[in-house]
């Protein structure tokens, strides 16, 4: 399992950020992905879209990609977004399963 925490906020201008780190590690034979999204300080309907939308192409790669957050902003996020997939939010981190981790630092230019 490998899990990427996401720092900072989750948007337009940082989405292909985490787009590209998805593909490199599926690139890489990463058969289990885990997105941690408890350390998003914002994430708009976009950065829900591309997060649904990488999901279903990891899963068309043989890649599973889950995630971990469910905090109220990320709740709120994935409720308000037009998507008609409900993805589901893990409460709780399962550290001894961890392989590997990475931080992405996401941020948006001002």
């Amino acid at each position: 399992m490998h899990t990427v925490l996401l720092l900072g906020e989750l948007d337009r201008a940082s989405a292909p950020t985490l787009e590209a780190e998805i593909e490199r590690l599926c690139d890489v034979g990463i058969a289990t992905l885990t997105l941690d999204l408890s350390g998003l300080t914002h994430i708009d309907a976009i950065g829900v879209a591309v997060i649904v939308h990488r999901r279903r192409w990891c899963e068309r790669r043989g890649c599973e990609l889950t995630l971990l957050a469910d905090t109220p902003l990320t709740r709120d996020a994935f409720a308000q977004s037009s998507t008609d997939e409900r993805v589901p939010l893990v409460c709780e981190r399962d550290d001894h399963k961890l392989t590997t981790r990475a931080r992405l630092g996401l941020a948006t230019a001002n």
